[in-house]
């Protein structure tokens, strides 16, 4: 992220300009003539750094007391601009910062749904094939008992087995029946719970559209919230 510090000539407040946005903070004419309207940039590194560049040869800035083109400081870093000196306050850059809001989170949100969702379809259609299966037994059971009435003929110990198969098909059927649309009703709840902007003044719900959708907006269609990602 880069971050153009400078001055507004009009009101003489400071300019904290990042990407389209600009914003002006601190006191009216607080900020001396020397300081130019972008006077130089603050490009966000690792380890909390920051690389200072001035944006023009003229412009004098200072770190630390020491004048620089281009160097690496961080918050604790005392940065004056123009020849009058002017001490940046790093608050007031933090203050014109627009707030990212950090979207990487929902991928572990959405990846864990639909594979649980995926895994509940298979179980569905595992539990219809079991409750095909049932009824293919008790069609057979039923066939036997009447072919053995026909002939004269009884099989005790096969009728016995295809109504205790046909039975313990059934229990689990119904078992599995009540489970599984249970189940997705839970893990439905938990999406909609978890899968929203992570701006906590929002937390709108961001739908079915798919995280990798959702990773190309660069703020929230809700709340404007910009994203880090």
């Amino acid at each position: 992220m880069e971050i153009i510090i400078g001055r507004d000539p009009e009101n003489g407040q400071l300019k904290v300009i990042v990407g389209q946005q600009s914003k002006n903070v601190g006191p009216m004419n607080a900020v001396p003539k020397t300081v130019s309207r972008q006077h130089c940039s603050l490009t966000t590194e690792e380890g909390g750094l920051f690389r200072l560049k001035n944006l023009k040869m003229q412009n004098v800035t200072y770190v630390n007391g020491v004048g620089v083109e281009n160097k690496l400081v961080n918050k604790n870093d005392v940065v004056e601009l123009g020849t009058e000196r002017y001490r940046l306050s790093w608050d007031l850059v933090d203050q014109a910062i627009p707030k990212l809001f950090d979207l990487r989170p929902l991928e572990k949100v959405w990846n864990e749904y639909n594979d649980a969702m995926l895994a509940l379809s298979i179980k569905q259609n595992k539990f219809n094939a079991i409750k095909a299966g049932t009824g293919l037994i008790t069609t057979l059971g039923l066939g036997a008992t009447a072919a053995g009435l026909i002939k004269g003929q009884t099989n005790a110990y096969f009728y016995a087995t295809a109504g205790l198969l046909s039975l313990i098909f059934l229990v689990k059927t119904y078992i599995d029946g009540s489970k599984v649309p249970k189940e997705r009703q839970r893990l439905l709840e938990k999406f909609q719970h978890d899968y929203i902007c992570p701006n906590p003044k929002c937390g709108r719900f961001f739908g079915n559209q798919a995280y990798d959708q959702i990773k190309l907006f660069e703020q929230c269609p809700y709340c404007k919230s910009k994203f880090q990602k």
